[in-house]
């Protein structure tokens, strides 16, 4: 079984241009700050 990786390009392409670019910056940054937690909190999040 294939596992996903964020190194294929052209996933990490579709996921840059289509899924990330949608969202507001403020989402993004919370995206980007939390990718590696392992858990977060919502009230963590939120702040």
């Amino acid at each position: 079984m294939e596992r996903f990786g964020g190194d294929q390009p052209d996933i990490a392409g579709y996921l840059r241009e289509e899924v990330l670019a949608a969202l507001d910056p403020d989402a993004r940054d919370v995206l980007r700050r939390s990718a590696l937690a392992t858990a977060v909190c919502a009230d963590l999040a939120d702040a």
